[in-house]
């Protein structure tokens, strides 16, 4: 194992992490399948060449991770009973964006680990199977060896923390929906992050595998939250979701974390001949976040939404990294990325389309709109195409400005006061993308976490 070539510091920050990954693995010796202990020693060693990037890495120039660097986050404990009366405020939270009679089934994992007692997954026959990875990994399920870490673990330096994720991958959520099968209600998968000792500087590593087969159909809702943490806390979540020929999939990850949290996290789609994906990404927490999503477009005919929406107050900084890569012809894809940014707030868009020399006729559009709401608010936005066929049409645009003068001169010459006519206006941008969600209740839910984050701020009501 090198060392990682841009650290500066003496200390090599990574090296704490081979030694808790040599725990972790003496551990976990006796419950953990023989085709996985590979797999975890090929991530800590990617880790390890990888290293934490810098801004000397093409793909983190604007995003400066050396909070992540500089401390080193153990593996959270359980949290214990004195989390209960927080969990149970979370929980009731993540149930008014999607309630739980309004569900196909529902996992809860605390600090990384499931909790059957939070969980509700009614018996859905069919051969659907939703559940704990880490049961699944007990009972053997030979899925798991097919599909686990087969897509996320790109040998790509961007994805560090992925291979981190995957080093120390103990459980998480599996879904298999069986060919021809349709799910009339959403999968939730709610992940809770507790402080379960004072002072302690921890990290979660989430991981979902979704298998959706020909033919089905299936919802899923992917909720982070967490409650404010005595030290630095740090989720770091991997997503693998498989998407079969003709397969249709509506995929939502909500971020919703306390504002101090550091967020990293990968989505990783995979999609077969007519294959149809709706990816929406909402980013309304965290002090640092990062959002990688790579979707690769493998079959003919296959189709991408990708849509994200991201509030950036204070001095929090959030960036969106996008890949996707189509691999066949007749494909499409759709990007479309929103940000709202006020006091400090910092967001950052990087948005790649790749047309591979066989994927003729591909048609792929990308959008990238920023709205600031204070001098201070910033936004760099990095539209990327690389196509190697000579038959496409891809297309891309960004822009960043403040609320549109004429507008909110029009609504105050109607009486309307300051503060709701910006308001107004804030919400007919944020509404061109919830109004793609398919889901009422995260629709309404999303418009009121906006605003009440939003309307506090003094820059919301200070003249352009």
């Amino acid at each position: 194992m090198s060392s990682n070539p841009h650290t500066t510091n003496e200390k090599n920050p990574v090296e704490p992490y081979l030694a808790d990954f040599s725990t972790f693995e003496k551990a976990h010796q006796e419950n953990t399948p023989s085709w996985l202990r590979p797999r975890r020693k090929v991530a800590i060693s990617r880790f390890a060449e990888w290293g934490f990037p810098t801004i000397l890495d093409e793909g983190w120039r604007f995003t400066n991770i050396g909070t992540l660097a500089r401390s080193h986050f153990v593996v959270a404990p359980p949290a214990g009973e004195q989390g209960s009366e927080a969990i149970a405020a979370l929980l009731a939270r993540a149930e008014s964006y999607v309630p739980g009679d309004a569900t196909a089934a529902r996992l809860v994992f605390v600090n990384g680990r499931h909790v059957p007692e939070l969980s509700t997954v009614p018996a859905q026959g069919r051969g659907v199977k939703i559940g704990s990875l880490a049961g699944a990994l007990a009972s053997q399920e030979g899925i798991l060896e097919c599909y686990l870490s087969r897509f996320a673990d790109a040998d790509d330096r961007n994805y560090t923390f992925a291979a981190l994720n995957t080093a120390f991958l103990e459980d998480g959520a599996l879904v298999v929906v069986p060919q021809g099968v349709e799910l009339d209600k959403p999968i939730h998968l709610v992940f809770l992050s507790v402080s379960a000792t004072d002072g302690y500087t921890s990290a979660v590593h989430p991981r979902v595998l979704a298998v959706v087969g020909r033919n089905a159909r299936a919802s899923f809702v992917e909720s982070h939250l967490s409650t404010r943490h005595e030290a630095a806390h740090w989720t770091n979540g991997v997503t693998e979701l498989i998407a079969w020929q003709n397969a249709s999939v509506d995929y939502h990850r909500l971020q919703l974390e306390d504002p101090d949290a550091l967020h990293t996290g990968l989505l990783r789609f995979h999609l077969e001949a007519d294959a149809q994906l709706s990816s929406h990404v909402m980013t309304l927490g965290g002090a640092l976040v990062r959002n990688d999503v790579h979707a690769v477009l493998n079959g003919k005919g296959a189709h991408g939404d990708f849509n994200g929406l991201y509030v950036a107050t204070e001095n929090h900084h959030i960036d969106n990294h996008l890949r996707i890569e189509h691999v066949r012809s007749h494909g499409m894809s759709r990007q479309n990325y929103k940000g709202i940014l006020t006091d400090r707030g910092r967001g950052v868009f990087t948005g790649r389309i790749v047309v591979h020399k066989d994927a003729q006729k591909t048609d792929a559009k990308q959008t990238n709109r920023n709205l600031l709401l204070s001098e201070e608010a910033r936004a760099n936005s990095q539209p990327q195409l690389e196509i190697s066929a000579d038959d496409v049409k891809c297309t891309h645009g960004t822009t960043v400005g403040q609320l549109d003068a004429e507008s909110l001169f029009y609504l105050r010459a109607r009486g309307l006061p300051l503060e709701k006519a910006r308001g107004l206006l804030v919400q007919a941008f944020a509404q061109e993308s919830i109004e793609h969600i398919g889901i009422a209740s995260i629709r309404e839910a999303m418009l009121s976490e906006i605003f009440g984050r939003l309307l506090a701020r003094p820059a919301l009501v200070s003249v352009p």
